[in-house]
Order: structure tokens, then C-alpha cells, then sequence
């Protein structure tokens, strides 16, 4: 009864043990369930996150738009104010000689007032455009920085979890296998000295030499084979417990391998998500720094128009200064000069209406780039709030918001004040033209920006006509525009008046909207609305293409009152 007793014990170990092991394995599940909950509860959290950052562009979208609508509204008023001063200059020319001569100081000093307003405005773009290129890399850099942190965390915790994980399943191998060579080394240990505890004692009985009865030895015998019999039934029990002990420790390893499983699902699982995550965040830098070259673009584009309606007014004012002296002894050419300056301004305040409209179009148009700009702040986990809290107030109004095109309320009614000024189109030769250095982009500019001011038609007389044209023959280059040459309708080669293009269009930059605008009326020739310009990025190549198209204009269309192109 010791030996069973000695089994039913161990059979009782084992099974406080292997309890004592599944106790351990809930309390682990309850701690993974636990995380979990967790986990699912941050996400909430970041949600929410999202979707208020998600409404804080949404109505700082709306802000810009208010801002446009004052822009619009202050452009139509300064639109009513260009029609008080031109119906008063139209009557100031109808008085006489001095009231002229007074009229015209009083413009010019308003014109120099003006070249300096513009000057200014020039000045405070450029600063805000570098303030918000700055705003800019600071937005790129925190979005690098967090992203990398998130990378280190999600690292961190990924190799924790796993570490716990192996360590749990290497633990119940250790204890399962220790349960089992303890059972097994136990067993055989106790029957192996119960067979020969048996089995001495028989040989020393019948060694002895003992003389008793045959029935007494034979009663003895039976005695012994009963116990022994008796042993062999324990040790068929004590195997199958040892099978039932074998059949526990299988459903242990079994769950072992279910848990290696597990760990290898869970191991997956963490590098899709990683691998994931850092697509997105590539994804999300890469539309960050995509909307930054576009602001600088943008921002590029208005400094360039800027200095071009600067360059304009200030050409305007010569000619203005040209036109006073030449009002002593020209009383009817003033006259009617004045009466042209009045239909082109009235087309200017029109062509001002629609460069209005195609400006809300565009803020209409960059929904999606906003959209874009979302997603990546959605995708990299950015609260605005943060990054805007390092940005100061008198700052933050200026900043541009990525994908609008527009600056704030007061920088965009400055800039769209002065983009309606006079300039004149200058031109050079095919051979200056091949000397001189690669055109800026700022030249490019005051070029195409020169057909919307009101200057234009002073810079050409209409009787002026060269006779003579520059050769074009085989791969020569044709005549090309240069910022800083002599004025269009003098030289040799040049065209003969800005008459003789007829209705012209420009497009402006592949960035924007198509702008179409008639400046001159036609002269009968065929002559397209649009003319092409390719590449934006090789000002020499788009002179090349603009001068040649104006040279065509010149030969297709015949000017009005003879002269040839």
C-alpha cells in the first residue's frame, strides 16, 4: 500500500503542477486580453485625434476662402475707384492748358507714390515668403521626428511582447519535461526495487534450506504469487497512469505548439504592420514635401509678378513723363491719348473681374491638394494644434495653407492691387539675343506680365513701322524677348507695333488656369487667341517660342494704316 500511496501522491504532485501551469496560462491570457482592450482604446483615442485635426482644416479652409471673398470685394472697389479717376481725368482734358499741367504732376507723384507702394509690397512678400519656407521645413522636420519616434515605440514594444512570449513557452516546456522525467524516473525506480526487494527474499527462502511441509512451502508460494500478481496488477495501473501522465504532457506540448504558432502569427502580423506603417510614412514625407515645393512655387510666382508690375510702373511713369512735355504743343494728340487710356482701363477692369473669378476657381480647384494634405497629417498622426503652438500669431495669419495658392487676407489684397499696372513688351535681335546669358525666370515673367498693363499701347505707337526683318533661314534662332532691351517697335527687326499681334492670350503658367484675354483689337489677320508656351522651367526656350509667334503675328496680319512687318 506504500507504493500505491507513493503514486497516488505523485499522481496528486503532477496534477497541482500541471494546475498550477494553467493558472499561470489564464492569468497570461487575462494579461494579453487586458493589452488588447488597451490598445483598441488608444486607437479610439487617435481617432478622435484625427478627425478633430481633420476639422481644424476644414475651417481654416473656410478662413481662406472668407479671405478671398475680401480680396474679390476689395478689387471690385479699387475696379469702381479706377472708373471715379477716369472719368475725371476725361473732364480734367477737357479744361484747359493748366489744369492739364497740374493734372499731370499730380499723376505722376501719384505714380511714384505708387513704385514705392510697390517697392514695399515687394519687400514684405519676399519676408513672408521666407517665413513661411521656414514654417514649412519646421512642419516637415516635426513630422520626421514623430514618425521616428513611432518607428523606435512600435520597435520596443513588438520585441517586448515577443520576448515575453518566448519566455512563457519556454518555461512550460522546461516544467513539462521536468514533470515527466520526474514521473517516469520514479516509477521505474519503485518497481525496480519492489521486484528485487521480491525476488531476494524468495531466493533467500528457498536457499535456506528450511525443512517444512510441502503444503506449508506450497501455501507460501501461493502466497508470493498472489503478491506478485498483486504487483503486476499496481504496475499495469502504474502504467497506465504513467500513459494518462504521457497523454497530459502531449496536450501540454501541443499547446506549446500552439502558442509557437501563435508567436510566429503574432511575429507576421507585426511586420505587415510595420512594413505598413513605414509605406504610409514614406507616402505621407513625400506628399509633405511635394506641397512644400509647390508654396515655394507659388510663392516664386508672386515675387516674379510683383517685380514685373513694378518694372511696368515704372516704365509707365517715363512715358508719362514724356507725355507731359509733350502736351505744351500736342493738345488734340493728348486728347484723344486720353480718351484711349480710358477704353483700355475700362478693358482692364474687366480683364481684373475675370483674373477675380479664375482666382476663386483655383482655391475651388485645391480641395484636393488640401484633401492630400490630410491624409498625410491623418496617415503620420500630427496634431496641427502642436505644430502651430511654435509658430507666432503674428505669423500664423500669414502662413500660406498648402495647396490654396493664396496668401493671407492682407498680403493677397496687396499683391492683387498690384497686378494691374502699365509695362511695356521689349524685344531684341536674333544676334543680341544669341549673346546674352539664359533669361531668368523673373524676365520671363515681366514679358508675359507686360501684355496686362496699361502701358502697353503707349510703348507702341501706331504709325511707327521698321522695313526691314531679321533671317530666319535654317536652324537660326528667332528673334527673342529680353527684359532689358531697347522697346518694342524700335530697331532693326523688331516688330512693327504691338498692334499688329491682334487678340493675344497667354497662359501664364502650367500651374494655373488657362487665361485667355484680348489686349489689342485684330487687324484682320488670322491670328490664334492662345499663344503656346512650353517648359516653363527653360526661360530661353520659351522667348524662343514667344518671339517667334509674334514675328508670324507680324507677317500673317497687316497693320492698320500700311507698314509691313
Amino acid at each position: 500500500m506504500t507504493e500505491i500511496q507513493q503514486l497516488e501522491s505523485l499522481k496528486q504532485s503532477a496534477a497541482r503542477s500541471l494546475e498550477e501551469e494553467r493558472a499561470k496560462f489564464r492569468t497570461q491570457e487575462t494579461q494579453w486580453a487586458s493589452a488588447k482592450r488597451d490598445l483598441e482604446t488608444s486607437l479610439v483615442a487617435e481617432q478622435k485625434i484625427v478627425a478633430e485635426i481633420r476639422q481644424q482644416l476644414l475651417d481654416a479652409t473656410k478662413s481662406h476662402e472668407n479671405a478671398v471673398t475680401a480680396v474679390k470685394s476689395e478689387s471690385e472697389s479699387r475696379a469702381a475707384e479706377l472708373e471715379a479717376k477716369l472719368r475725371q481725368a476725361q473732364e480734367e482734358s477737357k479744361q484747359t492748358m493748366e489744369s492739364k499741367n497740374s493734372s499731370w504732376a499730380a499723376e505722376k507723384r501719384a505714380l511714384e507714390d505708387r513704385a514705392r507702394t510697390l517697392d514695399d509690397t515687394l519687400a514684405r512678400a519676399n519676408a513672408e515668403k521666407q517665413a513661411t519656407a521656414t514654417a514649412h521645413e519646421e512642419i516637415i522636420e516635426s513630422l520626421r521626428a514623430q514618425a521616428a519616434a513611432a518607428r523606435e515605440r512600435e520597435d520596443v514594444e513588438r520585441k517586448k511582447n515577443l520576448e515575453k512570449i518566448e519566455e512563457i513557452v519556454e518555461n512550460e516546456r522546461a516544467v513539462a519535461k521536468q514533470l515527466r522525467e520526474i514521473a517516469v524516473a520514479e516509477l521505474k525506480e519503485n518497481l525496480e526495487r519492489k521486484h528485487a526487494e521480491e525476488k531476494t527474499v524468495l531466493e533467500s527462502k528457498y536457499a535456506s534450506g528450511e525443512t517444512e511441509s510441502s503444503s506449508k512451502h506450497s501455501a507460501e508460494l501461493q502466497k508470493y504469487l498472489n503478491e506478485v500478481m498483486s504487483l503486476e496488477q499496481q504496475l499495469g495501473e502504474a502504467n497506465a497512469e504513467t500513459s494518462g501522465t504521457r497523454t497530459k504532457l502531449a496536450e501540454l506540448e501541443s499547446q506549446v505548439s500552439a502558442l509557437d504558432l501563435e508567436k510566429q502569427a503574432l511575429r507576421e502580423e507585426a511586420q505587415n504592420q510595420t512594413l505598413q506603417r513605414l509605406t504610409e510614412q514614406r507616402q505621407a514625407q513625400a506628399e509633405a514635401a511635394l506641397v512644400a515645393r509647390e508654396s515655394r512655387e507659388k510663392l516664386r510666382q508672386l515675387e516674379e509678378r510683383l517685380q514685373a508690375e513694378l518694372h511696368q510702373t515704372r516704365a509707365a511713369s517715363s512715358d508719362l513723363e514724356k507725355k507731359f512735355s509733350e502736351q505744351l504743343t500736342m493738345k488734340d494728340s493728348v486728347i484723344q491719348s486720353k480718351e484711349d487710356s480710358v477704353v483700355k482701363l475700362r478693358e482692364e477692369n474687366a480683364a481684373l473681374t475675370a483674373d477675380i473669378d479664375n482666382m476663386h476657381n483655383m482655391i475651388e480647384l485645391s480641395v484636393a491638394e488640401q484633401d492630400a494634405l490630410t491624409s498625410a497629417l491623418i496617415a503620420g498622426g500630427i496634431n496641427v494644434e502642436e505644430i502651430l503652438a511654435g509658430v507666432e500669431p503674428a505669423k500664423r495669419s500669414s502662413l500660406v495653407l498648402p495647396g490654396s495658392g493664396l496668401l493671407s487676407a492682407s498680403t493677397g489684397g496687396a499683391a492683387l492691387s498690384a497686378s494691374q499696372q502699365g509695362g511695356g513688351v521689349q524685344q531684341t535681335d536674333a544676334a543680341s539675343a544669341a549673346q546674352s546669358p539664359p533669361q531668368q525666370s523673373q524676365g520671363m515673367f515681366s514679358a508675359v506680365s507686360s501684355f496686362f498693363g496699361s502701358g502697353a499701347a503707349a510703348a507702341a505707337p501706331a504709325t511707327s513701322a521698321p522695313t526691314s526683318k531679321p533671317a530666319t533661314t535654317g536652324d537660326s534662332q528667332p528673334p527673342m524677348l529680353a527684359a532689358q532691351q531697347p522697346p518694342l517697335g524700335g530697331g532693326d527687326g523688331a516688330v512693327t507695333n504691338l498692334q499688329q499681334l491682334g487678340e493675344v492670350g497667354v497662359v501664364a503658367t502650367t500651374s494655373m488656369p488657362v487665361v485667355t484675354r484680348p489686349l489689342l483689337p485684330n487687324m484682320g489677320g488670322v491670328v490664334p487667341r492662345v499663344m503656346p508656351i512650353v517648359s516653363p522651367m527653360d526661360p530661353r526656350q520659351n522667348n524662343r517660342v514667344m518671339a517667334t509667334y509674334w514675328w508670324s503675328a507680324g507677317q500673317n496680319a497687316a497693320p492698320p494704316g500700311g507698314g509691313a512687318a
